[in-house]
């Protein structure tokens, strides 16, 4: 909930995607939403993962890794019609299983 004196640009929109729950993994989803011509990526690789910074000090707790496999960020823009925003919720539904969606 936001505060009176803040308004959130909902930049980014990510969910988190059960393989226990949907048969697929986030890369799996990914990938059938690309052949229905709609956009998501992964999360940002942990910096842990990246040649600049692999073998540099860190503190893992393996949060970072889990949400780089499991979480996909959905298209989000100004710029979004609602049109839009109801086909991707339309692919969702035939994609996801009903177990996965009333999960939510």
């Amino acid at each position: 909930q936001e505060s009176a004196d803040v308004k959130s640009t909902y930049w980014l929109s990510t969910a988190l995607v059960d393989s226990a729950l949907t048969g697929l993994t986030a890369v799996e989803l990914r990938d059938q939403l690309q052949r229905h011509r709609i956009q998501t990526r992964r999360l940002w690789q942990p910096m842990h993962q990246s040649p600049a910074h692999r073998g540099c000090q860190s503190i893992l707790t393996g949060v970072a890794d889990r949400l780089f496999e499991t979480a996909l960020s959905f298209p989000s823009s100004p710029n979004l019609t609602p049109d839009s925003l109801e086909r991707i919720h339309e692919t969702l539904r035939q994609l996801l299983p009903v177990r996965a969606r009333s999960a939510a």
